[in-house]
């Protein structure tokens, strides 16, 4: 099956919208997070009928060994389960991948062929919860953005009262461990929004 080279493309893109030399300017108020290891409640809609319905995860490690995440990306690209992951350009930054479990519980809708998006939409933040990550005086644009190279279920394999073992790749600023993971819902008016410290 023909790879389709959409990491390829969205990578590229890390380049252009890297903002690099402004003033960091003044330190912004901390988000409250939560802890790596730490079982966080949420929700998630369901495919049977669009409705939200509790869930929960938690971000097991954060792997930023050189070696290691060049290995598995390696693997990941040979695996044939999605998009390639390119090289980056930019010799400030690294890729690194968090592993996380998500777990549905009973009563968490399935069909048939059981429940497939059970990966979680993690976003990068700074530790203020805002997009941009300032390092030593330096604001980093386009680094939001996670790619799930874990399995998820195709179908038929995964039902309710389940833990989904998943894996993100994402970018970093090399040796920065001032961010956090975000993840949240919309329920009706409310927004509510979830933090988990990086690493």
């Amino acid at each position: 099956m023909k790879k389709k080279p959409i990491l390829l493309l969205v990578m590229l893109l890390i380049s252009t919208l890297l903002l690099l030399g402004c003033d960091g300017g003044p330190l912004s108020k901390k988000v409250e997070t939560t802890e790596i290891g730490t079982w966080v409640e949420t929700k998630k809609v369901s495919e049977r009928d669009g409705k939200l319905y509790p869930m929960k995860y938690r971000i097991t490690d954060v792997d930023r060994d050189k070696a290691s995440v060049e290995k598995r990306v390696q693997e990941y690209n040979v695996s044939a389960r999605g998009s390639t992951v390119a090289d980056l350009t930019n010799d400030n930054l690294e890729y690194a991948i968090a592993d996380y479990e998500a777990y549905y519980p009973k009563d968490f809708p399935d069909d048939e062929y059981g429940i497939t998006a059970v990966s979680i939409p993690f976003t990068i933040a700074g530790t203020d919860g805002e997009a941009e990550i300032s390092v030593d005086g330096t604001n980093y644009k386009g680094l939001t953005d996670t790619w799930e190279i874990g399995a998820p279920p195709m179908g038929y394999d995964f039902f309710s009262d389940s833990t989904y073992k998943g894996s993100i790749l994402f970018v970093m600023v090399k040796g920065n461990g001032e961010y956090v993971f975000s993840e949240g819902y919309e329920e009706g008016d409310e927004k509510i929004t979830h933090y988990i410290e990086g690493k």
